[in-house]
């Protein structure tokens, strides 16, 4: 599994119609929300719970951007 930087987001977005919303689907009851400006912003901590992957590829990162909350 790779875990994604803000550069790899990036380059993914481009391969599609920048028209599109941009949604978020919600672990586990598989429900989805549309993500709003305000739900896009830094912080500088984060924590990963059950996703020891995600914290042993970022534990050197100081700022996260965060994108949706659910």
């Amino acid at each position: 599994m790779k875990y994604l930087r803000v550069k790899d987001l990036i380059e993914k977005l481009r391969l599609f119609d920048g028209n599109l919303p941009l949604i978020i689907t919600r672990e586990g009851n598989g429900d989805q929300a549309g993500i709003t400006d305000k739900g896009i912003f830094l912080v500088d901590s984060a924590y990963f719970g059950n996703d020891s992957g995600a914290d042993k590829a970022f534990r050197k990162s100081k700022e996260f951007l965060n994108i949706g909350n659910i």
